[in-house]
């Protein structure tokens, strides 16, 4: 049985924005997670622009990471 590498890729977003413009290059349209710059779960708008990019879409201008799986 082969054992398959799942993808995944970390975002960190330096500067506060209200929108994240996240280019993965996964080749597909991953889970995200994304936490603020304390480590606290945030939740955005995810809209998938292809299988390579991805914005998430805030209330209020926020930095921290986000987690593609």
């Amino acid at each position: 049985m082969a054992i398959l590498d799942d993808k995944h890729y970390t975002h960190v977003q330096a500067d506060a924005d209200t929108e994240w413009v996240i280019n993965h290059n996964l080749d597909k349209h991953p889970s995200v997670a994304s936490v603020n710059e304390s480590g606290r779960e945030i939740f955005g708008q995810v809209n998938y622009i292809d299988s390579m990019v991805l914005k998430i879409t805030f209330c209020e201008a926020v930095k921290g990471r986000a987690y593609c799986n």
